[in-house]
């Protein structure tokens, strides 16, 4: 879910949905949009087998930090979004998606300072001082979210939950962020993120 949560904001930063007017980020530049844990980037150029350095206009591919400590940066675009913002290309665009700002090469939110174990059945355990509350493992939606995952009570995990319902808005769930976990994996697909906590979410259903 968290690498979900990256995912969507990536989409929402498009050059593309930011002329348009058609995304939350689109006066937003230079703003704080999140908690200043929070640092997103796509860097086609640190992966151990490289992506090809040129994009499908040519532009040469670069680091492109989206978000720096909660300020939102900069957008992705291709070189039509980029003219009509009066920018440059950020050298996002695979070869059929030249105006849809491209997709994810190497995009993730760094990882923070705390640290998860795993308990004697071999879980991770939930992120430290995360007394009460649901580790998610699936969700879909913007605004609304179905999930299901494990319920934490006083800071063991419970039994798993399902068909569940999780709400907010992403300016919400992006300033409420209080905890970034150190366990991300950098060899899993092309969007990553670690244990996220969020400090107030709407949680309906059985």
């Amino acid at each position: 879910m968290a690498a979900g949560l990256v995912r969507m904001l990536f989409r929402a930063a498009s050059g593309d949905m930011v002329w348009r007017k058609q995304t939350f980020l689109a006066d937003r530049l230079g703003q704080t949009i999140a908690s200043d844990l929070v640092t997103i980037v796509d860097d086609p150029l640190r992966r151990a087998t490289r992506l090809p350095p040129f994009d499908a206009e040519g532009v040469r591919s670069r680091k492109n930090v989206i978000v720096e400590r909660g300020v939102l940066r900069q957008f992705l675009t291709s070189t039509y979004s980029a003219r009509r913002l009066g920018g440059r290309s950020t050298g996002k665009p695979p070869r059929g998606q030249l105006r849809a700002g491209g997709r994810p090469s190497n995009l993730y939110l760094e990882p923070g300072r705390t640290t998860r174990g795993a308990d004697r059945l071999g879980r991770r355990r939930p992120l430290r001082d995360e007394h009460d509350g649901l580790r998610g493992q699936h969700g879909e939606g913007r605004l609304l979210a179905r999930a299901a995952g494990l319920w934490i009570e006083n800071g063991k995990l419970a039994p798993p939950v399902a068909e569940i319902t999780v709400a907010g808005n992403m300016n919400d769930i992006l300033k409420g962020i209080v905890m970034v976990g150190n366990d991300i994996h950098h060899t899993w697909g092309s969007v990553r993120a670690p244990s996220l906590k969020i400090a107030t979410l709407t949680v309906s259903g059985a």
